[in-house]
């Protein structure tokens, strides 16, 4: 790839520019594959986790593409779903990617207005129909009732009681009335459907043309307008399956590639959401894909890296690490702990709300205390007494980091301290610690007092450290949006 193309990943922490590169040589080349048929739009989704890289891929891929000069638009359907129809909003990003072309390109402007006026016809089908689902509901349900009101009308502008002739003179006269009215329903019914197909055939055959005619395209070419939708399974339930029978039904064109990517177990609650918890959201979701792409779990120490990455400035300047990569020691005890990837994302979390709620008015946080009682928080453990704090520390292996007189062992460290902590020491003299601990805890309460000295506080003081326990407890009770 040139420089340029390089600039577009250069933040790529979990090298997606490498599944871009595949899937792009596959997309490209869709109509070699077996199970797919050549008279519909390729449907690709891209199955993975929260903080797996899907935006920022799909994000990346887009930019790629038009470096690349694909057709390409990139929706965030989260955004756009208060339209009433999907249809709208795909329709309007494809406008902005075709609209540079008309009076470029022969045949652009004619086959583009005329798929956009069938997408305008289609669209407004949507809301007529929910007017003449009402209206067929209670026509049809209010046959008798208005034979009723026939009968009490006749009793209230008559003087004499009405005969039996009269009633069923009455009765069918209404039921003709209203048998004219359904039959003249019905057939307006049949007549929308026969033009709603219509302009669905229009509708594919000028997206078509509109594509072929900005590529100028040869009968071997395959080269396609690109829609990336992201974001699709936080959308409202019922919006993200319309989204999804719009693609399916509509978009059946062959040079027409869509990729969606999605956390599919967070999508299949929101089907369940719109037909039921047992129905087979699964099976269900496969009909609307012609493959599914996975990508890898990141590795561990990748994926705190690109949480850290996010983290701000002020963030970052109020820890301290033991060593000089703060994201790695991050990273090494969230493996000491067999973290998972969904754990390690709780324990950044909550140094970055502790590092937050604290402000610039206290010390810098020690990562070497912390991220041991985080741990344990994720595992667990309440922190809520000295004794068990420190007895919880204790696990087999080694967590060591060098250190001026060699190497130390965070946990057994962390195991100490915690004990000291609580026992409230106030300066290195009051320590029982000894060797590279010793050195640790001094290196830490010199911080402490360097901080407050520089804030113009004096006098004796318990180490900030001693609050650590009660601020992970309650920074452990935010948690992130994105996973709900």
């Amino acid at each position: 790839m040139t420089c340029e193309e390089n600039d577009i990943w250069k933040d790529d922490l979990f090298d997606r520019k490498a599944d871009a590169t595949f899937l792009l040589g596959l997309l490209i080349n869709r109509r070699h594959l077996s199970t797919y048929s050549r008279d519909s739009a390729f449907v690709l989704n891209v199955d993975a986790d929260w903080g797996a890289g899907k935006t920022f891929f799909l994000k990346r891929f887009h930019q790629n593409l038009e470096k690349l000069k694909f057709l390409s638009c990139y929706i965030n359907t989260w955004e756009d779903d208060f339209a009433d129809d999907p249809l709208v909003p795909i329709i309007s990003s494809i406008d902005k990617v075709i609209k540079p072309h008309i009076g470029r390109k022969l045949g652009v402007k004619n086959a583009w207005v005329k798929a956009k006026q069938a997408g305008a016809t289609l669209a407004v089908d949507l809301f007529a129909a929910t007017a003449k689902r009402a209206f067929s509901s209670i026509t049809g349900a209010a046959t008798e009732e208005i034979i009723d009101s026939a009968r009490d009308r006749f009793n209230e502008g008559s003087t004499q009681m009405p005969t039996e002739n009269n009633i069923r003179d009455a009765e069918r006269a209404t039921t003709n009335m209203v048998g004219k009215s359904i039959d003249a329903y019905a057939e307006k019914l049949v007549k929308s459907f026969e033009q709603k197909k219509k302009s669905v055939s229009v509708f594919r055959e000028n997206i078509e043309l509109t594509i072929d005619c900005v590529y100028k395209k040869t009968a071997l070419d395959d080269r396609p307008l690109f829609v990336l939708i992201d974001e699709l399974d936080r959308c409202r339930p019922d919006y993200a399956i319309r989204t999804l029978e719009r693609i399916k039904h509509l978009f059946s064109v062959k040079n027409v590639v869509f990729v969606i990517a999605t956390n599919n177990d967070q999508l299949r609650h929101s089907v369940c959401a719109v037909y039921g918890e047992n129905f087979d959201s699964l099976h269900y979701l496969s009909r609307f894909f012609t493959s599914v792409y996975y990508f890898d779990e990141p590795e561990l120490h990748d994926f705190v890296d690109g949480i850290f990455y996010r983290f701000s400035k002020t963030v970052k300047d109020s820890l301290y690490s033991p060593i000089d990569n703060a994201s790695e020691f991050i990273a090494t005890g969230c493996e000491y702990y067999r973290l998972s990837l969904r754990q390690c994302e709780r324990l950044m979390l909550i140094i970055e709300v502790i590092a937050i709620s604290r402000g610039r008015e206290n010390p810098p946080i020690e990562l070497g205390y912390l991220v041991p009682l985080v741990a344990l928080f994720v595992l667990g453990s309440r922190l809520q007494d000295s004794d068990l704090v420190a007895r919880a520390f204790q696990r087999k292996g080694q967590w060591e980091i060098p250190s001026r007189l060699g190497r130390i062992n965070v946990a057994v460290l962390a195991e100490e301290i915690s004990r000291e902590i609580h026992a409230g020491i106030i300066g290195v003299e009051d320590s029982k610690s000894s060797g590279e601990n010793i050195e640790w805890l001094k290196g830490a309460i010199g911080r402490e007092q360097q901080f407050y000295a520089r804030s113009g506080v004096s006098g004796n003081f318990h180490s900030a450290m001693h609050g650590y326990p009660a601020l992970v407890r309650k920074a452990g009770r935010v948690t992130s949006g994105q996973n709900h």
